[in-house]
């Protein structure tokens, strides 16, 4: 009798499995062709040769906060500067900065401003006194409110624009009703699989937030390329809702004020931002741990949709393994596991060849399950260490 109810009770976990395994197929089928397929369809609204004649005439502030950035500084700032816009700012916020960038800084903007160049140019020295909340969001809200720029964008020192179109493009995403705009923030291409982990999570990244903004639910951007009015900083509160933590300077501030039909994707070539990746596994993962650490505190429907997408991907690969393990090679499993994968590779392949790294697409399937594990991993991390740092 005994190995007779180990048989059944086998079968029943083994049918289990296969109920877990189709369910979790249909919403991994279902997010990608009605959410990942919007931006895989999405074509940029204007073809750069009239982007100058859809300019609005707001200011822009371009808000930069900067820590210890000397070599980042010095490298970026003649391309931020050389950006082709009528009307704009430039504001760096030196935040306590110890390792002379802060007096570089100064000597720079009174260059600028002997000269008579533009755009104008202005440096603040924030102490730590002087923040208004922790890490770089206390800082940056000096520079936001300190602005004088109805469109404010920001960026991180240690990016730089992809041409001197940056502003140009990101202004011209912006009409009347339109409250946000969320560019891509590129990593430059360096050897090693770090980085090749590296691009595939970037384009992961971007999958997600522009699809979601595309279906209608923008949740987050990316301070690397981001940009929104003046007044629903103002009138929001700015980052007072979400003060006391560190990070969220840019996800929290979409998340809590961003509306559907009320946001723009501005993702043209001539319009990304680069950034150095991380050298090393270690910077990589305290990077991530920093990114991932605002997700707890997203809007519930947002929370329960992203956390669907996630357990959906996870319990996919996990009740593949279940059913092959309980009853060997099917067919049918095998060929829901060969439906998944071609729609999964179908859609890295234009998204990797829009975002100009080809090469990942080869590496998609390896990938979509490695994405399972860190994800894993750093989840679980962020809920049990203490607030990412502004360093």
């Amino acid at each position: 009798m005994c190995p007779a109810r180990v048989t059944l009770a086998h079968v029943n976990a083994g049918e289990w499995f296969w109920l877990l395994f189709l369910a979790c197929s249909a919403v991994q089928g279902v997010i990608y062709l009605a959410v990942f397929m919007r931006l895989v369809r999405y074509r940029e609204p204007w073809p750069p040769e009239v982007v100058e004649e859809a300019l609005p005439p707001e200011k822009i502030s371009l808000v930069i906060c900067a820590r210890n950035e000397a070599t980042n500084l010095r490298n970026n700032l003649p391309r931020l500067l050389a950006q082709q816009y009528p009307n704009w700012e430039l504001v760096v916020v030196d935040d306590g900065s110890e390792d002379g960038s802060g007096e570089w800084l100064r000597v720079q903007a009174e260059a600028q401003r002997v000269v008579g160049a533009m755009p104008e140019f202005r440096v603040l020295h924030v102490t730590e006194e002087q923040k208004r909340g922790p890490g770089k969001k206390g800082a940056l809200a000096i520079g936001i409110e300190q602005s004088t720029g109805d469109l404010l964008v920001l960026s991180d020192a240690d990016c730089y624009p992809s041409s001197d179109q940056w502003l140009q493009h990101m202004a011209s995403r912006f009409k009347p009703e339109t409250d946000f705009v969320f560019g891509y923030g590129a990593y430059a291409v360096r050897s090693g699989w770090l980085n090749r982990v590296i691009q595939f999570e970037t384009l992961h990244t971007v999958l997600q937030y522009a699809s979601w903004t595309l279906a209608g639910m923008p949740y987050m951007g990316v301070g690397r390329n981001l940009a929104y009015r003046r007044s629903i900083y103002m009138n929001n509160g700015g980052f007072s809702r979400h003060a006391d933590w560190p990070s969220g300077d840019d996800d929290l501030m979409v998340n809590q004020n961003a509306r559907s039909g009320r946001v723009a994707l501005c993702l043209h070539p001539d319009a990304w931002t680069i950034s150095e990746p991380s050298l090393t596994w270690a910077d990589w993962r305290r990077q991530k741990q920093r990114h991932l650490s605002t997700g707890v505190f997203y809007r519930p429907l947002h929370k329960v949709v992203l956390a669907l997408y996630a357990m959906s991907h996870f319990g996919w690969y996990a009740s593949f393994f279940a059913c092959v393990a309980a009853f060997g090679s099917i067919p049918l499993l095998f060929v829901v596991l060969i439906l998944r994968l071609a729609l999964v590779n179908g859609v890295y392949y234009h998204l990797s060849k829009r975002f100009n790294r080809p090469y990942l697409w080869h590496f998609s399937t390896i990938f979509d399950f490695l994405t399972v594990v860190y994800y894993t991993r750093f989840v679980t991390s962020t809920r049990v260490s203490k607030p990412p740092t502004w360093r």
